[in-house]
């Protein structure tokens, strides 16, 4: 049962990573599109 809730957590701490890292990248990339749209 502990090995089962122990697995379940690390899943979802994986699953908040990958979110926080696409979040960061998409934030990432509308700071470059403003800076590009801002050279021309």
């Amino acid at each position: 049962m502990f090995a089962l809730l122990k697995f379940e957590f690390y899943l979802g701490q994986q699953a908040n990573l990958s979110g926080l890292a696409f979040i960061g990248a998409g934030i990432a990339t509308t700071e470059y599109a403003k800076r590009v749209e801002h050279r021309r």
